[in-house]
């Protein structure tokens, strides 16, 4: 999840510099939950479970990202 967050604020960064100010960043997709063993060509019950409540306690935490903290993606 850090590593996203840091990405939306590499993205928020670059338009910024190029003097798109303050733009709105929406999140549309996150990703799939994903063991990470090279036989595992689909994501288990158990990972998505995790993946997904994961994302939902980060979410509801209003924690943001660096650049853009208390921010509700």
């Amino acid at each position: 999840m850090v590593v996203t967050m840091l990405r939306v604020d590499a993205v928020y960064s670059a338009l910024n510099s190029m003097g798109f100010k303050k733009v709105e960043i929406e999140v549309d997709e996150t990703g799939l939950p994903f063991k990470g063993d090279d036989n595992d060509v689909w994501p288990s019950i158990e990972n998505a479970k995790a993946y997904n409540g994961n994302l939902i306690a980060h979410l509801r935490s209003m924690v943001g990202t660096p650049l853009m903290p208390g921010k509700w993606f």
